[in-house]
């Protein structure tokens, strides 16, 4: 039987220069956290984009959705189980 390889997407280079104190950086920083330069570049340029994107993303409602959601936020939380047991639990400190 044949093993199936699941495919590579295609890669590109992106080609930058770095100073010498930021390239130990890095690397004592992908060292700490188990990966290779590139992995840790890869992780941190991608998080990095993402929070861009989220940070720059609107979100457009009518007033009415506006309100409501402002009503949700202000109310008082309603009383539910959950939340009776963890007013209720003393803390770690107190016990």
């Amino acid at each position: 039987m044949l093993a199936v390889l699941p495919q590579r997407s295609p890669q590109e280079i992106i080609e930058f220069c770095v100073r010498p104190e930021e390239k130990g950086l890095i690397d004592r920083a992908a060292q700490m956290v188990g990966q290779t330069r590139d992995e840790f570049i890869r992780s941190a340029v991608r998080q990095a984009a993402t929070d861009v994107i989220l940070d720059c993303t609107h979100i457009v409602v009518s007033q009415e959705e506006h309100d409501a959601c402002l009503a949700i936020f202000d109310a008082p939380p309603q009383p539910n189980e959950r939340l009776c047991r963890t007013l209720q639990t003393p803390a770690p400190w107190e016990q």
